[in-house]
């Protein structure tokens, strides 16, 4: 039974389910009210089941009606709903690769589901990120976590009392899955690296923490060739030169 009490399914002698004639005849009300009804049964049986529900579960009520990306509260989608209620990571996967969930949509916070697993630092979730499985989610998080590295370097600055929770970000996302080498692609920064973008504006102390102890190649170029320490001669950060050479 959904919400409203009735059967989803029911199904009749021609074959059709309830929500199958609601469309056959138009009835965009009771379209309404019987989606929204198999949509709060999937988000009951996320809540409920967590790390105990199946692929099989959730397929037999998208075969209902079930929208896989319907909003719910906060504008959380069911893999936001999945993520933070402890689903598998091989159902996370499930989600987006074979029900087609939008692993880009945005909750009012701002955040895509596959940003949870981080915020709510999911131990099977950082394991699965290091799988060497080529697997979907597998490696949004890994590009996630990528830019979220990025993202925290372009934090440096010369300023060391800021650069310590920078490092601490930066080994904390290390240790989750984020490649030290990983080459960044943009407009301004054309396959630069962390190590480069580090050259650029920040302190000794950071770049030599980031060489002793997160192990880039400190000898990867960028596409127009430049090593970390090309980079800082040229933005005039001379006290770099040693320590990234």
């Amino acid at each position: 039974m959904n919400s409203r009490g009735a059967n989803t399914e029911y199904v009749d002698d021609k074959g059709n389910t309830v929500l199958c004639n609601a469309v056959i005849t138009n009835n965009l009300e009771l379209i309404k009210v019987l989606v929204a009804g198999v949509n709060s049964e999937l988000k009951q049986l996320i809540q409920q089941k967590q790390s105990q529900l199946t692929p099989d579960e959730v397929h037999k009520l998208l075969e209902q009606g079930a929208k896989i990306d319907a909003f719910i509260a906060h504008n959380d989608t069911f893999l936001h709903l999945l993520i933070v209620n402890k689903g598998t990571p091989e159902l996370v996967n499930a989600f987006v690769s074979d029900f087609g969930a939008d692993s880009d949509a945005m909750n009012v916070n701002g955040y895509r589901p596959i940003e949870m697993f981080i915020l709510y630092d999911d131990d099977q979730f950082l394991t699965f990120a290091n799988d060497q499985k080529q697997l979907v989610v597998a490696q949004i998080i890994r590009d996630e976590l990528n830019l979220r590295l990025w993202q925290c370097i372009t934090q440096a600055t010369a300023d060391e009392k800021r650069n310590s929770k920078i490092i601490i970000e930066a080994k904390q996302l290390i240790s989750y899955g984020a490649q030290i080498d990983h080459k960044h692609i943009d407009e301004d920064f054309d396959q630069w690296t962390v190590l480069h973008l580090a050259c650029k504006s920040s302190n000794v102390d950071l770049i030599r923490y980031l060489i002793e102890n997160l192990k880039p190649d400190y000898m990867k170029s960028t596409l127009g060739g430049d090593a970390p320490v090309a980079i800082a001669s040229e933005f005039g950060q001379l006290s770099i030169r040693s320590v990234a050479s």
